[in-house]
């Protein structure tokens, strides 16, 4: 299977492949970036590329536009954000499996294994990082922390009801690139910087019975709530026309939507947990 990804979007594209390279510690072998030149041979040189790693199977080849649309370089920037489960310190070491194991599971997935639940009490999750990067000669530390799970349980006879408050989904990023473009018969440096912050949570109420001391159901009603604020900032750093002048635009918008969730948990025998 042959998949190609073209980034018309100038700076970008190198800074993808470098973002790959860094996260496979090489350059990927079928990567190529074509670089703006002129424009004589140029889509000739494109259509030379494109052909030779379709012939040797290629994976990516970011393909750097003409002139015309590098300022659309980070302008139209979007995703959904990184996926943060809302998971207990057991069930993010062994991976992100959250259900299916024998022990307490206060992670806010299979909402039938809080009935094992016989004291009031609550919790939460700390999730520390810490982050090293290196690019042209620079050195940057990154680190922070997030509670991806925040819950209260409470027992009652057969049933534990639980309020538990985790993460979705984390839109909390920042990229800047520079590059130069062409602004009627003058050229000048510009600086695109895109930084987004905030993400998407959930709340979620939710209740567990003991149908034996080997089953248990449950089901959970909920919120899925949240919101982003984007800035996207444009400067032009080494040019003395005042002609020239940036822009700083801040975006602001929020997420809320219904969840429900419904789960059974058994122990067949002493050795096998099946949940779903």
């Amino acid at each position: 299977m042959v998949g190609i990804l073209i980034v018309a979007h100038g700076a970008f594209g190198e800074a993808l492949i470098h973002c790959a390279s860094h996260v496979l510690g090489k350059r990927p072998p079928l990567v190529l970036g074509l670089a703006q030149g002129g424009k004589q041979g140029f889509l000739k040189h494109r259509a030379k590329a494109i052909a030779e790693l379709l012939a040797g199977g290629a994976a990516v080849a970011p393909l750097l536009a003409p002139a015309a649309l590098q300022a659309q370089s980070l302008l139209a920037t979007s995703g959904l954000g990184v996926p943060t489960p809302p998971l207990d310190a057991r069930a993010r070491a062994l991976g992100g499996v959250p259900t299916g194991l024998f022990g307490f599971d206060l992670s806010l997935g299979n909402p039938a294994d809080a009935a094992d639940v016989l004291y009031r009490g609550g919790m939460a999750s700390l999730q520390p990082f810490s982050r090293s990067d290196e690019l042209g000669g620079q050195k940057a530390t990154t680190s922070g922390a997030r509670f991806p799970l925040l819950r209260v349980l409470y027992p009652s006879n057969r049933y534990v009801f639980s309020l538990g408050y985790g993460g979705f989904l984390d839109q909390s990023w920042g990229v800047s690139a520079t590059s130069t473009g062409q602004f009627g018969g003058d050229t000048a440096t510009l600086n695109d910087v895109v930084r987004s912050d905030g993400g998407i949570a959930q709340l979620r109420l939710g209740a567990s019975y003991l149908l034996s001391p080997r089953v248990a159901v449950g089901g959970a009603v909920g919120l899925y709530t949240g919101g982003v604020t984007r800035q996207v900032t444009r400067t032009f750093p080494d040019s003395s026309n005042a002609d020239f002048q940036g822009f700083d635009a801040r975006t602001s918008w929020g997420f809320h939507g219904p969840l429900a969730a419904v789960g059974v948990r058994a122990d067949i025998g002493a050795i096998l947990r099946v949940a779903r």
